[in-house]
C-alpha cells in the first residue's frame, strides 16, 4: 500500500504542476471571458491542492505518523476531482477523460486514509 501511495503522490505532483501551468497559460490567454476565467482559476486551485497533497503524501508514505495533512489535502484533491467531473458533465467535455483524471486523486485519498500510524494497512 505504501508503494501505491508513493506512486499516487508522485502522479499528484506531476498532475498538479501540469494543472497549474495549464490554468495559468489559459488564464493569460483568455482574460475577460468570465466562465473560462473561472475554470482556469479552478484548475490552478485544484492543481495547488494536488501539489500540496503530493508533497504530504510522500512525507506520510515515509513516516505514517504524519498522515493527517495528507488525508486533509487528499480530501480536498478528491473533492476537486469530483467537482471537475460535474463540470465535465455540464460543459460537454470528455467524460472518459475526466473520469481518468479523477482516478488518481480518489486512489490517493483511499491510500492516505488506509495508512495507519504504525505503517500497516488497516
Amino acid at each position: 500500500m505504501k508503494t501505491l501511495f508513493k506512486i499516487c503522490s508522485v502522479l499528484m505532483l506531476i498532475g498538479g504542476v501540469a494543472s497549474v501551468l495549464f490554468g495559468g497559460v489559459m488564464l493569460a490567454g483568455l482574460w475577460g471571458w468570465v466562465v473560462l476565467d473561472t475554470l482556469c482559476i479552478f484548475y490552478i486551485i485544484t492543481g495547488a491542492f494536488d501539489i500540496i497533497a503530493g508533497i504530504f503524501g510522500l512525507r506520510a508514505a515515509n513516516d505514517p505518523t504524519k498522515k493527517t495533512p495528507a488525508v486533509i489535502f487528499g480530501t480536498l484533491a478528491a473533492v476537486g476531482a469530483l467537482i471537475g467531473l460535474v463540470i465535465a458533465l455540464f460543459t460537454g467535455s470528455s467524460l472518459t477523460e475526466s473520469v481518468a483524471v479523477a482516478i488518481v486523486p480518489l486512489l490517493y485519498f483511499l491510500c492516505a486514509a488506509s495508512i495507519s500510524a504504525n505503517g500497516n494497512k488497516r
